[in-house]
């Protein structure tokens, strides 16, 4: 299941396409810090040439990105 859950996760990954040398950030219970999907997440991220980088509150990142984006604020 772990490992299902893992690949849908890299399908999203790979539609993006992102760069080698990028930074993924997760968060969530489950690829936060300590998540149980972090590991085996991280293991296919580096395998792209792709960093993970667990945090424990997505927020920060969710409201720069409104920002960016021109959202109202």
């Amino acid at each position: 299941l772990l490992d299902e859950a893992v690949e849908a996760l890299m399908d999203s990954v790979r539609a993006l396409d992102p760069a080698p040398g990028e930074t993924v950030v997760t968060t969530g219970g489950l690829l936060g810090p300590g998540g149980p999907l972090l590991p085996r997440l991280g293991r296919h991220l580096a395998a792209r040439g792709l960093r993970p980088l667990p945090v424990p509150d997505g927020t920060e990142g969710a409201v720069s990105l409104a920002r960016r984006l021109g959202g109202p604020t």
